[in-house]
């Protein structure tokens, strides 16, 4: 018996059909494990990223957490502004009333009418020479003159 490959013998045909089946199969499963080994490698970057952004994520969840805490609920501050604001506008109105008793005209923009406690709650609007109106106590005159004649009372 001689080796030829070439040989019409159905045994060494087989053995040939399989031995090339095998080397495609071993091919096949090269290539597989190649790309398992990327997938693999792709699969553990992203866990990683991942647990980076977990981590992240909880570091600000307690630093909002934090912030939350040491903050003055709204409602608070703007009931601590507005008392300021009312305080302030109290002290105003309170200077102005003393002015008026004093003998000032106030220029009406000024003024909040309603707000002014003077003697018998009362103040007359007048338009001086200057185009300006204001306020002063009923039938007084301006002591230091500034602005003026009275030109409508």
């Amino acid at each position: 018996m001689s080796a030829n490959t070439d040989c019409p013998d159905p045994d060494a045909q087989t053995l040939q059909t399989l031995a090339a089946e095998l080397e495609r199969l071993h091919e096949r499963v090269t290539t597989l494990e190649n790309e398992l080994t990327r997938k693999d490698d792709r699969i553990g970057h992203l866990e990683a990223e991942l647990e980076e952004a977990h981590t992240k994520n909880k570091d600000l969840e307690a630093r909002l957490e934090d912030l939350e805490e040491s903050q003055i609920p709204i409602e608070a501050r703007l009931d601590a502004h507005e008392k300021k604001l009312n305080a302030n506008k109290d002290r105003v109105g309170e200077l102005q009333a003393r002015e008026l008793e004093k003998g000032a005209h106030l220029l009406e923009e000024h003024i909040d009418n309603g707000e002014i406690d003077v003697v018998d709650g009362r103040l007359e609007r007048i338009h001086k020479d200057d185009g300006e109106r204001y306020f002063r106590l009923p039938e007084s005159d301006d002591p230091l003159e500034r602005g003026g004649d009275v030109s409508l009372s």
